[in-house]
């Protein structure tokens, strides 16, 4: 994310460079004589069309109008510790200039632009026999692995392990991948299930088939998006799986103090290391020779996910399940 703003401010300066010899770095960007400058500059990286009504990339206008208000704030706040009051109050001036006109100029034909790409644009889903494939497939691969961690421990099990466990989740959940890659131990830890210790006497009015199923599953709660708190279901068979993951991670080289359910070996830039969703997605979709396995997205959109519960609900189907 601090990449990409950075990218996007470096594309915004060269730009305005073009335009206006008057500004050599950022914060000359913050006088009211530049303004109009700034607007043009944003206008051009997001293509606006000759009509002057959309963009061909309206995200970056609308990311680009809040990345300049935020270093203008920077910008302030940098000249009242220099006490320059002159250049003080031309940041805030742009700053005003921004949250008042640029809604105008930039932000309200980006806002059409998106909506009028969101109503044409078609979402294309996997098939049902692809799912089927995949989830074929990891239930496999998670089968065998685990057979193996249960006679002697082996590194290359272990990773395969936890790379199906990871996707058998997803699948079955269809959460985002960064919510499911980043499941923390205390919460997995936390997991609950439904059987006559938890819920008493009511467990025994459950008829046969009701108890079976509620036998089949726990359910623990993770860190959504906006830090929401969203469920998610596990098999118990995926369950026994991330309890011989964990079991081995010392062996496996993983730090103790990775906090992460599939973290793995080693540090990323002074972070812990944990399997990516998004890539093992695209490897086993391949794998398992589905015919689409391009259409397979670890970070679909929330009205996708809505299309396809709906899909497999229409088609008898409730979700992807082990059995």
């Amino acid at each position: 994310m601090i990449r990409q703003k950075l990218r996007q401010l470096g594309r915004f300066l060269i730009e305005i460079k073009k335009i206006n010899d008057d500004v050599d770095y950022l914060f000359d960007v913050y006088y009211p004589k530049n303004y109009d400058s700034a607007i043009t500059a944003v206008q051009n990286l997001a293509g606006m069309n000759e009509s002057g009504i959309g963009f061909k990339t309206p995200s970056l206008a609308t990311s680009l109008g809040t990345l300049l208000k935020q270093v203008g704030y920077l910008c302030v706040s940098h000249w009242i510790k220099r006490q320059d009051k002159t250049r003080q109050s031309h940041a805030e001036d742009i700053i005003k200039l921004l949250v008042e006109d640029s809604g105008t100029a930039i932000n309200r034909a980006a806002i059409e632009t998106q909506h009028r790409n969101k109503r044409h644009s078609k979402v294309v889903l996997p098939s049902k026999e692809d799912i089927l494939k995949l989830q074929t497939y990891l239930r496999d691969r998670l089968r065998a692995n685990h057979e193996i961690l249960k006679v002697k421990f082996n590194e290359l099990n272990w990773l395969q392990l936890g790379e199906a466990a990871l996707l058998s989740i997803q699948l079955f959940n269809r959460r985002r991948s960064g919510e499911i890659e980043r499941i923390l131990i205390e919460d997995f830890r936390s997991f609950e299930k439904i059987d006559e210790t938890s819920i008493g006497q009511a467990f025994n009015t459950f008829s046969l088939k009701e108890k079976e199923a509620a036998l089949k599953y726990v359910r623990f709660t993770i860190r959504g998006k906006l830090n929401r708190t969203v469920p998610v279901l596990s098999h118990r068979e995926v369950l026994e799986s991330l309890e011989t993951l964990l079991k081995y991670r010392s062996e496996a080289g993983v730090s103790k103090n990775n906090p992460y359910l599939f973290g793995i070996p080693g540090t990323l830039k002074g972070d812990f290391r944990y399997l990516s969703a998004c890539q093992l997605m695209r490897r086993y979709a391949y794998e398992c020779g589905a015919k689409k396995s391009s259409k397979f997205k670890g970070n679909g959109t929330k009205k996708a996910r809505r299309h396809n519960v709906r899909k497999f609900q229409s088609q008898g189907q409730s979700g992807c399940r082990f059995g």
